[in-house]
């Protein structure tokens, strides 16, 4: 999965790919198409699966997209602040003469 494409539509994908191996015969328990689902996510969700693997977790397939799509809400909001405050922390330095004057407050 490339960074930046949404996990549902990676989920579908998989779960197609899946199916596609059950009618050419391919016997893959559930825990494995988890599982394989999971292999292919990016870094960004790293602690997903940390927590997935450590409470070991069983979920269908839908399960798993469902947490997986809450999860990248979660992740997707923190990233967006994340780069709004990135944003606001750079000022550009204005030119020219003329600027405000800053007023002190320290008196």
């Amino acid at each position: 999965m490339a960074q930046g494409t949404l996990v549902r539509e990676h989920c579908l994908k998989m779960i197609s790919y899946l199916n596609t191996l059950e009618v050419l015969g391919a016997d893959i328990d559930g825990e494995s198409q988890a599982d394989m689902i999971l292999q292919c996510l990016p870094e960004s969700f790293k602690e997903f699966k940390l927590n997935y693997n450590m409470n070991k977790k069983i979920y269908t397939l839908s399960e798993l997209m469902n947490e997986l799509v809450a999860a990248e809400g979660i992740l997707g909001t923190a990233s967006i602040n994340a780069n709004m405050a990135e944003a606001s922390s750079s000022k550009p330095k204005s030119k020219g003469k003329g600027g405000k004057k800053k007023k002190d407050f320290t008196k």
